[in-house]
């Protein structure tokens, strides 16, 4: 006899997220649970709340990563990089 409350099969673990908790969106990022919880205090990340529990949905977090600055190249690196470059040619 099937169970009342039976999972569909259509739903599993792999099944993908639609929304994640502040650990969860910190670990899926590579940045830091205070990060994460500093830019929804700011009111730059959306989340919604479930009792104690804040949950972010993965639309709203890629929106937030592309509303970030991008990285400026440091000059140091530059000089580096064109001083290899030039290295390999004159072994070349």
């Amino acid at each position: 006899m099937p169970q009342k409350h039976a999972v569909p099969s259509s739903i599993t673990a792999s099944a993908p997220k639609f929304a994640l908790n502040v650990s969860e969106v910190a670990h899926a990022t590579g940045l830091l649970p205070w990060q994460i919880n500093e830019a929804i205090a700011a009111g730059a990340l959306p989340a919604k709340v479930l009792g104690r529990t804040r949950v972010v949905l993965v639309a709203d977090i890629l929106q937030w990563l592309q509303t970030l600055k991008d990285a400026a190249p440091k000059p140091w690196a530059i000089h580096r990089i064109e001083k290899s470059a030039t290295t390999k040619e004159v072994a070349a």
